[in-house]
This record gives structure tokens, C-alpha cells and sequence, in this order.
């Protein structure tokens, strides 16, 4: 995935800060404009359509109406300031992309989040992955819809590489499902006996250069 450029979107830098002042005397604009909303309803004729208008104008829906409409009529007539806006989000998905491909990103999660970001990466290669909830699950993290078979996976963002008696308990859990597939996700990898364990049953070992490999050959992070 190649890192944005200001010169891929035909801008220079004076471009990305007058567009961060656009943006900035909009939201000044949008707060200013609901004063006189308050004025009109606390005095203004009741039922009229104009009283209505203020009636949508003030927080906390009128600011953010304001704004959005004035950014869309600068948007219409300004090519720096849509480009601006497109390549900051550009920028910050390449990041999201990016830091995913690093091992401290993927130590520095917690059980939970490992299995909400392995689950994203599923997603992101084209696989339906739904994360289970937290209490009861079985056993199984993730659930995945792979070549259309339901895969269980079990996820470890444990500091130290995970043993068999984690790969028994997870083949306990295949067999109550009776599914034909399983994988254990394991951050920190895993001991002999785990591959011993696994080697003539039908479970996958995905460990963290898996991972790493699969992130980066993403195109997008979205």
C-alpha cells in the first residue's frame, strides 16, 4: 500500500492549511448562527414557518446542519479543499494499514482486542468473521465463514507460547460442534506439543508472522 503524497492529489502544503481554516471559520460560523435562534424562540411568533426553521437551527442538531451544508457549498466550488479532505483521509487509513503491520501493535492487545482486530483481518481478506461474545462462548472467539465451511477460532494474546493442553480443550470444543475445521491464533506462537498434538487433527496454527504476512498484503485498510 503506497503512502499518500500531497503531489498524488495535486496539492501543496499552503493548500492543506488553507483548507484546515476553511474548516475551522465553518464550525466558528455554525456555532454563531444558533444565538439567534434562541432569540427567536424565546421571542419570535410561534408557528411560523420561520420559527420552525430556528427550531432546527439551535443545538443540538443546528450547528451540525450548518456546518455540513456550508462545507458542502465550499466543497462544490473549491478543488483544493475537497482534494485536502480526501487525501487526509487517505493519510489516515494508510496509517491504520500501516500500524497493522508491525509486531508492537499486535503485543500491545488485549485478549479482546486481539480477537476484534484478527476478526477485521479476516474481513478485510474477504472472509465473514463474527467475534462471539465475551461470556459462554464455548471456547470459540471468532467465528468464520471460509470456502463455505464454519471454522471456529480461538484466540491467545498471551506473552508466552501457548501449550496442548489450550489445543486439547480447543479439539473438545470442535468435536462438541462437530465442525470439520478449527484454528488457534496464538500471538506469542506456540510449544512442540502443541504441533505434536495437532499434527494429525484438523486444526490450523496461525501465529503472529502469519498475521503480519496476510496485513500487509492488504491493498486498504477499508
Amino acid at each position: 500500500m503506497k503512502k499518500p503524497t500531497l503531489k498524488d492529489y495535486g496539492l501543496i502544503e499552503k493548500d492543506l492549511v488553507r483548507a484546515k481554516s476553511i474548516k475551522k471559520w465553518l464550525k466558528v460560523i455554525a456555532l454563531i448562527q444558533m444565538f439567534p435562534g434562541w432569540w427567536f424562540l424565546e421571542y419570535g411568533p410561534k408557528g411560523s414557518w420561520i420559527w420552525v426553521f430556528f427550531v432546527v437551527a439551535v443545538p443540538p442538531y443546528g450547528p451540525l446542519i450548518v456546518y455540513f451544508i456550508l462545507k458542502g457549498v465550499f466543497l462544490l466550488f473549491s478543488h483544493p479543499l475537497k482534494s485536502a479532505g480526501k487525501y487526509e483521509s487517505d493519510c489516515d487509513t494508510f496509517e491504520k494499514w500501516w500500524v497493522r503491520t508491525k509486531e508492537t501493535f499486535w503485543l500491545s492487545l488485549s485478549g479482546r482486542q486481539f480477537e476484534h482486530e484478527l476478526a477485521n483481518l479476516y474481513r478485510k481478506l474477504g472472509i465473514k468473521a463474527d467475534v462471539t461474545t465475551s461470556s459462554d462462548d464455548k471456547g470459540v472467539d471468532i467465528w468464520i465463514i471460509r470456502n463455505g465451511l464454519t471454522v471456529p477460532v480461538q484466540c491467545k494474546a498471551h506473552k508466552r507460547p501457548v501449550g496442548p493442553a489450550v489445543a486439547r480443550e480447543f479439539y473438545g470444543s470442535m468435536v462438541h460442534f462437530n465442525v470439520k475445521t478449527g484454528i488457534i491464533a496464538s500471538l506469542s506462537g506456540f510449544t512442540k506439543g502443541v504441533f505434536d498434538f495437532t499434527r494429525d487433527k484438523p486444526i490450523e496454527l496461525v501465529d503472529l508472522k502469519w498475521i503480519l504476512r496476510k496485513q500487509k498484503q492488504l491493498e486498504t485498510y477499508q
